[in-house]
């Protein structure tokens, strides 16, 4: 039987699925990813919205500023990865990793160059990976460097 999981930006129709949805009240957008069966979405911040349907291993990303929905394909199974324990990045901006490191680790990362934020980066991690050690494997390619002390992160080119 289909339900719908009402947000304040979106609603989603379930029509027997897997999905995961991303909205977080920091966050510019809210994102959707559908992993198996179909799904209808609503965007209400959108005039006269009609409802999408999504498929399997497509992803929507709502843009809360303007309204403006998107769909790509993607590997849907990363984008769940977090229910077993796990972190991955694919093709993530820095600026979106960095908002899923400070809610997974209750630290606040700084960035101080924000070129940056816009920078790409793929990574497979496990959450009982420590912090530094993620910052260790992602700076090895010296594309920015890092300083930890207590639970702020400093990152500079």
């Amino acid at each position: 039987m289909p339900f719908t999981v009402n947000g304040k930006e979106m609603a989603v129709k379930v029509l027997g699925t897997k999905f995961n949805v991303r909205s977080y009240r920091e966050d510019p957008t809210v994102d959707i990813t559908l992993l198996e069966g179909s799904i209808s979405l609503t965007n209400h911040l959108a005039d006269n919205s009609v409802p999408c349907l999504l498929k399997p291993n497509e992803k929507a990303t709502l843009n809360k500023q303007n309204g403006q929905m998107t769909i790509e394909k993607v590997q849907a199974s990363d984008w769940s990865e977090w229910t077993r324990g796990k972190l991955v990045f694919d093709a993530e901006r820095f600026g979106q990793i960095i908002r899923r490191l400070e809610r997974e680790y209750n630290v606040s990362i700084n960035v101080k160059d924000s070129d940056l934020l816009n920078r790409k980066f793929y990574g497979d991690f496990r959450k009982a990976q420590s912090i530094q050690e993620i910052f260790d494997i992602m700076t090895a390619g010296n594309q920015f460097h890092y300083k930890f002390k207590e639970s702020v992160i400093t990152v500079t080119k």
